[in-house]
């Protein structure tokens, strides 16, 4: 990645062929999209855990994770919910990070860019004892873009009321720590990524909003085992993982401007919706590789994850003073009641090797969702190695995304909720054809049908 110039994951991706990234006006979250299709049918996933958090879906605040602390990106295209689960209809990205026996010696460095971004960062990798361990941190500091906004929708209403013209600020901070111990078959993983003094330039509604300073915090840990020789033809792998993540917009978010009038009511101070919450999410899966058949590799897996939205805390303007603000927490007014989930998950999948140069790939996952009941995702892909320079690849899947809690139980300004919505699925057909030209050179071209239902 340090050849290329990159700092961040999205300019990683930025440069892969088939992947657009964009970005959306509150907060300028970046949105990762596969073949055209919505980023909310991207997974991403950190070590293999998804990003996604059970409020918001990608994340209020998610950002960007730093090349610093990334071993490597993998990218698999179309649908992967037959070994994913959730929200892999038209692609997956996992990044791998840099852990303990991929950290040789010590490094430190500083940079800076342009809007007065700061970044400074330090790895470190050994041995103590036998473990192995490794450690990697960065800090960042940017105070963004912050592009002119000649007109925002308070504008049309009243313009006498409006910031605009003005800036849109996209100020943030970050830091991020990641430490792995590593022995034998066993691995601890820890992450801790904060936000804060993040602007987000625009509300949801499209109005300036100066005022919020938001922050939010991550953690993880993730206790794996691997083991490819666990007994004759079997291996072994089983991971026991918790997350955490909470959040809050500070004073903000103010979705509307001081003297606002919305017919009925006049604001003093703006419209506003100060929103907090914190979530916590354990997981288990077990999964087997067995060998014993002859050009078949068979895998087959289970897990159980328990996602918990424990904490929701919501001020708003009082409606018999608006000029005063009124906690709202715990009471049907809040703007997302406290509830967890259980997702239970079965997979099987068999590698095929019919013959030197053709592979087929079949699988298919179920899954039981508390919230909305099952779903059973297949797989189908063959790789034909043609020649030593041409490679082709068929594939038909099938995929899901879950709704948010957002989209399930939260009003928003542009959406009502509805705790009866079922996922939205997908079905691709592709066919990708590769051409090695030289060792430098690799030529592809992609055909695919995508085919999306009950959109939410």
């Amino acid at each position: 990645f340090r050849a290329t110039g990159a700092t961040k994951l999205v300019d990683v991706l930025g440069g892969v062929p088939g992947i657009h990234v964009g970005a959306n006006s509150f907060g300028f979250r970046p949105l990762i999209q596969f073949g055209g299709a919505n980023a909310t049918q991207t997974l991403l996933m950190f070590n293999g855990v998804p990003m996604r958090e059970l409020r918001w879906g990608f994340g209020i605040f998610w950002k960007v994770l730093p090349v610093s602390m990334i071993g490597r990106v993998e990218i698999i295209r179309g649908p992967g919910s037959a070994l994913f689960g959730a929200d892999a209809s038209a692609g997956v990205i996992n990044v791998i990070s840099k852990t303990a026996g991929t950290i040789n010696g010590d490094e430190v460095g500083v940079r800076t860019g342009s809007f007065n971004t700061q970044t400074a960062w330090a790895q470190s990798g050994g041995n103590w004892g036998g473990v192995k361990v490794g450690l990697t941190a960065e800090l960042y500091a940017t105070d963004g873009h912050d592009p002119l906004i000649e007109s925002d929708r308070q504008t049309a209403a009243d313009p006498t009321i409006s910031y605009a013209p003005g800036t849109a600020g996209y100020g943030w901070r970050n830091q991020d720590i990641r430490f792995s111990l590593e022995k034998g078959n066993w691995r601890l993983l820890g992450d801790y990524m904060r936000h804060s003094a993040l602007e987000i330039g625009m509300t949801g509604a499209g109005v300036l909003d100066p005022i919020t300073q938001a922050s939010d915090s991550r953690y993880n840990m993730d206790l794996l085992y691997g083991n490819a020789d666990f007994s004759e033809n079997w291996g072994l792998n089983a991971e026991l993982r918790y997350h955490h993540l909470d959040y809050t917009s500070g004073d903000g978010f103010q979705e509307r401007p001081p003297g606002y009038d919305d017919g009925t009511t006049t604001y003093p101070i703006g419209v506003i919706n100060q929103m907090s919450s914190a979530e916590r999410r354990t997981t288990l899966n077990v999964s087997g590789l067995y060998s014993g058949i002859a050009r078949h590799a068979i895998s087959l897996g289970a897990g159980r994850t328990i996602q918990d939205l424990y904490y929701v805390g919501h001020i708003i303007n009082d409606p018999s003073n608006p000029s005063q603000l009124l906690d709202v927490s715990d009471t049907p007014s809040a703007f997302a009641p406290e509830n967890a989930r259980t997702i239970n998950h079965l997979y099987l999948q068999d590698v095929w090797s019919i013959s030197d140069n053709i592979e087929l790939t079949a699988g298919s996952r179920y899954d039981n969702y508390s919230v909305f009941g099952d779903t059973l995702d297949p797989r189908l892909a063959m790789v034909w190695q043609n020649t030593e320079r041409l490679t082709t690849k068929l594939m038909y899947g099938q995929a899901f995304r879950a709704p948010s809690y957002q989209e399930l139980f939260s009003q928003t300004s542009y959406a009502q909720p509805n705790a009866d919505l079922d996922p939205d699925r997908s079905q691709t057909i592709e066919l990708a054809l590769s051409y090695s030209v030289s060792k430098n050179l690799q030529l592809g071209v992609n055909a695919f049908h995508f085919k999306q239902q009950d959109l939410i």
